[in-house]
């Protein structure tokens, strides 16, 4: 399947970035099922991480918010091209208005992953979501994850988490969620991205956040550690 052009825009400016020198990372990408702990497993690996001198970042609304400054949108608006299918929410939002005023889907998705790219290369930073995985992946400094668990265990929290008052309501919301997350990230690889692309897969039944936290982590440092020996 050819490549998709979002995904060949950032690999040219990475190219770019590349010949002017410096190693770029370590970052480390959470995706996770909706349902699932992200924010604070990730607010945790940075904690975890950060140290004087060398300081880590947790990074998610940032990149929605950089983004929509640089094309001088909402950022509500963003964030809800950002998450739809060509044709889906964009044309509705365009119907109202010039073309020649406000950017569009495509546009929307490029600055967005011009922004991990960046972020991802300067470094030292967790980045949750919003398809970190395929913009970093080909970042040898790099360390990906996959937070997932069983339906109940997400229905409970989903439930919890925003007020529902059914299991079938949760289930929907679920749905949606995980469906826009999909899409994003397969519409930034070109492709349906392949599951194995993530270096770490965890259940979050199984784990608590602690220990989720703490084998990132582990990983991570054993990963980014200069003169890593073999095992």
């Amino acid at each position: 399947m050819p490549k998709n052009f979002v995904l060949s825009y950032v690999e040219e400016k990475a190219a770019r970035a590349r010949q002017s020198g410096g190693e770029p990372g370590p970052v480390i990408t959470i995706a996770r099922e909706y349902g699932c702990p992200g924010i604070p497993v990730s607010q945790g690996v940075a904690r975890a991480l950060d140290e004087p001198g060398n300081p880590w970042k947790m990074v998610d609304r940032e990149i929605v918010d950089r983004a929509a400054s640089d094309l001088r949108l909402n950022p509500e608006t963003a964030e809800a091209i950002s998450k739809s299918a060509p044709g889906g929410f964009f044309q509705e939002f365009i119907s109202s208005f010039s073309m020649q005023q406000n950017p569009n889907d495509a546009q929307v998705k490029r600055a967005m992953a011009n922004v991990i790219r960046a972020i991802a290369y300067a470094g030292n930073a967790v980045i949750l979501g919003r398809g970190g995985v395929v913009i970093a992946r080909d970042i040898q400094r790099s360390l990906h994850v996959k937070l997932y668990a069983p339906v109940d265990y997400r229905v409970a929290r989903v439930r919890q988490m925003d007020q529902l008052g059914s299991d079938h309501e949760a289930q929907q919301k679920m749905a949606a969620v995980d469906r826009e997350r999909v899409y994003l990230r397969d519409y930034l690889a070109g492709e349906e991205l392949d599951q194995h692309v993530f270096d770490l897969q965890l259940n979050c039944a199984t784990l608590s956040e602690r220990e989720i936290v703490q084998t990132i982590v582990w990983l991570a440092r054993d990963k980014f550690s200069q003169g890593k020996q073999p095992g």
